[in-house]
């Protein structure tokens, strides 16, 4: 054996007593080793296959209109308004064979004075013997209208341009019409007719039946007792033509 190769084994001797003694030394304070243990996610099983189930969508349910019952249409009231003529200095007569000859009032007006007493189921009435300077009201309106249940006429006169006022109803007039009672004060006439007299907060009033379809009421506005008692025992009826 040449020296090459014993040299070369002297080395790989002396290399390999290196090696072994590093192991020795390492094994002296041994280290653990982690041990890592990979798991695999769980892979979930596949559901079979089941056939769609078609969605049912339910009809909608029609909802009911109801239909109301028709309603009758209203009888007509027919209402009459006169011409309202300032207050005259002489009552104007519409002549001595005129149903209202004797109511105080224009030529025009006395003839829808019977026009009106033709056109409602009781009797009218109408003031005379008023004294010069009276006459229809411009305001309120003074208006008949005929009905089956009897009718209503709404008359007012009033002196001149001032606020003394006369307000006639007649018929089945609302409570709201010639209204306005303060006290009773005894019996007193209607043209004839058996009423009471009461006081109110500007006048007197005259009422007979009141709330019937045959009352009869007159208000006096800024007048006396005295005069409001003299105008309704001289108020007229109207004959029917």
């Amino acid at each position: 054996m040449n020296n090459r190769a014993l040299r070369a084994m002297t080395l790989a001797g002396g290399a390999f007593v290196i090696a072994l003694a590093s192991v020795a030394c390492g094994s002296s304070n041994p280290q653990p080793t982690p041990i890592i243990i990979y798991t695999s996610a769980p892979t979930a099983t596949p559901a079979a296959s089941q056939p769609a189930t078609p969605v049912v969508t339910p009809a909608a349910t029609p909802i009911a209109t109801f239909t109301p019952w028709p309603s009758l249409a209203p009888t007509p009231v027919v209402t009459h308004t006169p011409t309202p003529t300032a207050a005259p200095t002489t009552p104007p007569s519409a002549g001595p064979t005129s149903p209202a000859a004797s109511c105080t009032a224009s030529a025009g007006n006395q003839a829808w004075f019977v026009q009106a007493a033709n056109g409602v189921k009781f009797t009218v009435y109408c003031a005379t013997k008023l004294a010069s300077g009276w006459g229809l009201a411009l305001s309120p309106q003074t208006t008949w209208s005929g009905n089956k249940s009897g009718g209503t006429v709404l008359v007012y006169y009033q002196y001149r341009n001032t606020t003394t006022r006369l307000d006639v109803c007649e018929g089945t007039f609302a409570a709201t019409d010639c209204a306005g009672d303060t006290g009773s004060l005894g019996a007193a006439s209607f043209g004839g007719l058996s009423g009471q007299l009461y006081s109110t907060a500007d006048g007197f009033a005259i009422r007979v039946a009141p709330g019937t379809n045959r009352a009869y009421t007159i208000v006096g506005h800024n007048v006396t007792q005295a005069t409001l008692v003299s105008i309704g025992a001289a108020l007229k009826a109207v004959p029917k033509a």
